[in-house]
């Protein structure tokens, strides 16, 4: 009953929250209203993907970690499959960018996002920082 209750107080609070992002005058104005409200996490998630991704763009990666704490695996799904992918090829360097911020938000954020991503990412991913070296029994 209590997660409902909450559910639908951040439904009634996200339209109004909304509309103050919009008047944050600085990305640090903009980040400051998205991570302080009480129910922050509640509001972030229902954010459009499209909408959380220009956000960061307009804070700035490197200044997103708690934002990034706060979003949900599917939208940070989503804003990798538009940053890091130029037509059908891996964008490294945004790929590493990506990594680091979520590595800044936290081991259990990394952790929980990239399980999120998609397939084809993660076993790129797994293939260029994973090295198995067998070992024979001696």
């Amino acid at each position: 009953m209590t997660a409902e209750i909450t559910r639908i107080r951040g439904l009634r609070d996200f339209e109004p929250w909304r509309a103050d992002l919009g008047r944050a005058r600085s990305g640090a104005e903009l980040l400051d209203s998205l991570i302080t409200p009480r129910n922050a996490r509640a509001l972030v998630r229902q954010l459009p993907s499209e909408d959380l991704h220009a956000m960061i763009r307009r804070i700035g990666l490197g200044d997103s970690a708690e934002l990034l704490a706060l979003s949900s695996g599917e939208q940070v799904r989503d804003i990798l499959d538009a940053e890091v992918w130029v037509k059908d090829e891996l964008a490294l360097e945004r790929v590493d960018s990506w990594m680091g911020a979520l590595m800044h938000a936290g081991h259990d954020v990394l952790l929980h996002r990239v399980l999120a991503l998609d397939d084809e990412l993660l076993n790129w991913l797994v293939r260029r920082t994973v090295r198995v070296v067998v070992v024979e029994d001696p």
